[in-house]
């Protein structure tokens, strides 16, 4: 509606109106059978096209030498021979996916330019020297221009708030920070091809979110990396020539010095070929981290002092094949996962102290396996009891055969058990085991779902993948959610369903996890005098397909069995 007012204002002079959208009009104002020049006039406000013209706009670098108003121009996808000049009150220019675009030239003509955006323009190669001296530029942004290769050597653009240079795979060289920019949040360099970054990148003293991920020719980090304050995340995935991270070279001991990151919460080093993990020997330059993931790298360590991150949360050091042990966890760990560390031999008392610990996974450990730890020893009598007292679940991922003692072994994969009311108050959790077998000679994605029902409900369900499995495997989990709210009075009937999507489950168990340990227990088989009526239940099976139920159909070989075993606790 807005267009068709504008457009009414002026039919038949689109120079004269203080917007424009159609082809015609802009090709009217910047040229006529693309060889006429027509100037436009100083009632034009924005240009905006949004689709992709029939053939090549050639724009006189004249075009816009009366347009004293024009504040956007947006040429989205269009082929520009050459560039216009004289932009005194222009504020914004758009040029994405312009293919044809080569260079950016001088802009010094637009001081009041606050965007520039020239995203997935292929053909860019340079940006003139001019826009680093915007002063009042906010918004810089060339993703995806995978042809640049000439950026300004110096930004001294202070009012700048977004600065956008990922996929720019030819770009080798970040440009220095003339004084402090107060107003840029966020940094994405994702998949440049910087090999370092300058001292001065301590001046983005307010960037919160910093991401580097791919930048596959950095090999160093400046220790003045460690005076971005207010850095809360910071991305280093696969750079995979940055053999080691920085120690900050200030002295800790100097109370008007700089105590590393004061506020990083998450540190993302995975696929960093790190050889050693020194940096963080110095826990207060982390404070305040809560995530770190270092999967992936060749460090044969973790520093002893890992213990003192008490705001860590998740430990992430998958695939560190060198990895030989993992020190005492902090207490505030809710993850950890070393699935594929070949060389693993030594494991921290992870229940034996105050933990929120709640997924331990430890697939394709072998040496671990070769050591004899099995989940017993991983999932001990602690954990047990420690478990009424958890306030979140527990997955815990081992090779291995055997699960743990204390579980109460079954026979098929389909258990059902009855609750009386008496227990309701006291029941805490259930606990379920697995033993998966992969298929022989076959190393594949794995996985095991499961299935609870209380009275014929869905109340939880889910699924645990195996990555690159080659023997067998124990999963163990406990489930905490709550399902006391509407139970009838007198008792309740639960099933637990499980079933391999590929290899086969070998062995499966549970336990009930009550206030007390002996309430635990209360679990017998029901005789052939039992009322049977209590214990009619439906027995249903899932599609393999939705994992939604269906009519049981049984089928010979079929790696998910719902034969129901009956479980009564009296």
């Amino acid at each position: 509606m807005g267009r068709d007012i504008v457009n009414e204002a002026c039919r038949d002079d689109p120079g004269k109106r203080s917007r424009l959208w159609l082809l015609e009009d802009v090709e009217d104002i910047f040229c006529c059978n693309t060889i006429k020049v027509v100037y436009g006039t100083d009632a034009v406000e924005a240009i905006v096209l949004d689709f992709p013209p029939p053939e090549v706009i050639i724009i006189n670098p004249d075009a816009f030498t009366n347009m004293k108003k024009l504040r956007i121009l947006i040429l989205l996808r269009v082929h520009i021979s050459s560039q216009a000049q004289n932009f005194s009150k222009l504020k914004s220019i758009n040029f994405s996916e312009c293919k044809s675009l080569v260079s950016i030239h001088d802009l010094s003509s637009a001081p009041n330019m606050e965007k520039l955006i020239l995203n997935r323009c292929e053909s860019l190669v340079e940006v003139h020297p001019s826009v680093g001296y915007l002063v009042k530029l906010k918004v810089l942004s060339l993703e995806l221009c995978s042809n640049l290769r000439n950026f300004p050597n110096t930004l001294k653009t202070k009012s700048l708030e977004t600065l956008e240079l990922r996929g720019c795979s030819k770009l080798e060289k970040f440009p220095d920070i003339d004084g402090k920019m107060e107003h840029l949040k966020r940094l994405d360099l994702r998949g440049i091809a910087i090999k370092e970054l300058p001292a001065s990148i301590e001046n983005l003293v307010s960037v919160e979110l910093m991401d580097l991920a791919f930048c596959k020719n950095l090999m160093r980090l400046p220790s003045h990396i460690y005076k971005l304050q207010n850095l809360e995340y910071f991305n280093l995935e696969s750079c995979l020539n940055l053999i080691t991270f920085p120690k900050n070279m200030e002295d800790s001991t100097d109370p008007d010095g700089h105590l590393g990151f004061r506020k990083l919460v998450y540190l993302k080093l995975d696929w960093c070929n790190l050889s050693e993990v020194q940096s963080l020997e110095s826990f207060s330059n982390f404070l305040e981290l809560k995530y770190l993931r270092l999967q992936d790298n060749k460090f044969a360590g973790l520093p002893t002092c890992i213990n003192k991150y008490y705001r860590l949360k998740s430990l992430i050091v998958d695939g560190c094949e060198l990895l030989q042990e993992i020190p005492q966890l902090p207490p505030n760990i809710d993850i950890l996962s070393a699935d594929r560390c070949k060389s693993l031999q030594k494991l921290p008392d992870l229940w034996g102290q105050p933990s929120h610990i709640g997924w331990v996974s430890l697939a394709s450990c072998c040496e671990l396996f070769h050591k004899g730890i099995n989940m017993d020893d991983v999932a001990n009598v602690s954990l047990l009891e420690k478990l009424p007292k958890m306030k979140d679940d527990v997955d815990i991922v081992l090779i291995g055969r055997e699960m743990p003692k204390w579980i109460l072994p079954c026979e098929e994969d389909s258990i059902s058990f009855m609750v009386p009311r008496d227990l309701y108050d006291k029941l805490k959790g259930l606990a379920f085991c697995v033993v998966l077998s992969p298929e022989e000679g076959k190393v594949v994605r794995y996985s095991c779902d499961f299935k609870i029902l209380v009275n014929g409900q869905t109340v939880m369900e889910g699924m645990r993948y195996f990555f690159a499995m080659e023997s067998d495997h124990v999963c163990l989990s406990y489930w905490l959610k709550s399902c006391k709210d509407g139970l009838p009075k007198d008792w309740s009937h639960f099933q637990l369903c499980l079933r391999a999507e590929k290899g086969s489950i070998k062995k499966r168990g549970l336990r009930l996890i009550c206030e007390q340990r002996e309430d635990d227990l209360r679990v017998v088989f029901p005789t052939p005098s039992t009322d049977r009526n209590k214990l009619e239940f439906s027995r249903e099976r899932y599609s393999k397909d939705n994992f939604q139920w269906t009519s049981p159909v049984e089928r010979d070989g079929d790696s998910l069995s719902l034969l129901t075993k009956k479980i009564l606790i009296v």
